[in-house]
């Protein structure tokens, strides 16, 4: 579909990008923009000054304000390390990082730091180590972050400016189901009034979390998990692996949440082994891939739920509401998270023994 858009130049003025984590919303998002922008045409293999700035994210006629969550992202650069042919993306998710502390004064010091790091030569390996103690100090210490009405204001004077002939300017709000009530009737008013040859694109994990006038104001494009092939191909290019890494990749994505999940649904627990379980799904970092795994498969149960009892369906949209209520304090409060997902376990999945 937006192939057809892009080629008929039919790009509504506002598009709203949804779907689970990595599934390339983000990315997409650059690559439209890159595109719409490049001096020869947008091929894939461009590397004019436009398409190189973009790609770094650091052009004039891209605006990005970038609340997602990188946790997934950086323990696979802590995994795998860096090598010159990559160092490129490991940039780029740096100055996503980056942009992410703009507005928050708490992380000044580390924002800085980011930014030194950020204005060595392309292709330069860093000094890896000291860059992610910087990234892991300020990961464990983010949450609750919302877009801020100043920098949503930022937006309608950015988007006035005189852009260069001919270009797209854009504004990426990665991350807009953590805008706030203000900020979202903000936005709303400026995508309701953007000039000739601007465009804005908001990502969101949760969409249902935005408000409705915003749904409906914005063009939706609904993105699915990427399959295995695709997916190995993305890590081989960004991190040097080999595609036989595939097996692990999908394991630790699919396998492994459902493995723990159909344990703590349908089988008897003793209390040792539950809190092993739980310990093991905090200690690596799965709490908010389990409770997606969760949600997407009790809404597939739900849809399918024309040949369930109402007691089953009423169960289902319980578990559904407790899991989503359960992540949203993980990700939008200054919640504990091993507490909070304690308490989702043992109010939802515990089961007496006989």
């Amino acid at each position: 579909m937006l192939e057809h858009e892009i080629l008929h130049d039919r790009l509504p003025a506002s598009l709203l990008f949804y779907g689970p984590e990595g599934s390339g919303k983000f990315h997409t998002a650059v690559a439209l923009t890159r595109i719409i922008n490049c001096t020869y045409g947008g091929n894939s293999d461009c590397s004019c000054p436009s398409c190189r700035s973009i790609l770094r994210l650091s052009a004039r006629n891209l605006f990005l304000i970038s609340k997602s969550e990188l946790k997934n992202t950086f323990a696979m650069w802590r995994r795998f390390g860096v090598k010159a042919q990559n160092a490129g993306w490991l940039y780029r998710d740096l100055r996503r990082l980056a942009i992410n502390l703009y507005d928050e004064e708490r992380y000044q010091k580390e924002f800085e730091k980011l930014e030194q790091h950020l204005q060595s030569p392309e292709g330069i390996v860093p000094r890896f180590q000291e860059i992610m103690d910087v990234v892991y100090a300020v990961l464990e210490s983010m949450k609750g972050q919302t877009v801020s009405i100043q920098r949503i204001r930022e937006i309608q004077r950015y988007l006035w400016l005189k852009s260069d002939e001919g270009n797209y300017r854009v504004v990426i709000i990665d991350g807009g189901e953590r805008m706030n009530e203000e900020a979202s009737n903000s936005i709303l008013k400026i995508s309701e009034d953007t000039p000739p040859r601007s465009l804005i694109i908001m990502t969101a994990v949760h969409p249902e979390l935005l408000k409705e006038t915003i749904r409906s104001r914005f063009r939706s494009y609904r993105f699915v998990p990427l399959s295995g092939k695709i997916r190995n191909e993305i890590v081989e290019e960004r991190f040097g692996v080999d595609a036989s890494f595939d097996g692990e990749l999908e394991h630790f994505d699919r396998d492994e949440m459902k493995r723990h999940y159909d344990s703590l649904r349908e089988q008897q627990i003793d209390p040792h082994e539950l809190n092993e379980r739980i310990k093991n799904i905090v200690s690596n970092d799965l709490v908010t891939s389990f409770l997606d795994y969760t949600l997407d498969t009790v809404q597939k149960e739900v849809r399918a739920s024309h040949a369930t009892s109402m007691r089953d369906i009423y169960e289902l949209e319980a578990l559904m509401k407790s899991a989503s209520f359960a992540r949203d304090s993980i990700l939008f409060t200054y919640a504990n998270r091993e507490l909070v997902f304690l308490n989702f376990v043992l109010n939802n999945f515990r089961r007496p023994l006989k």
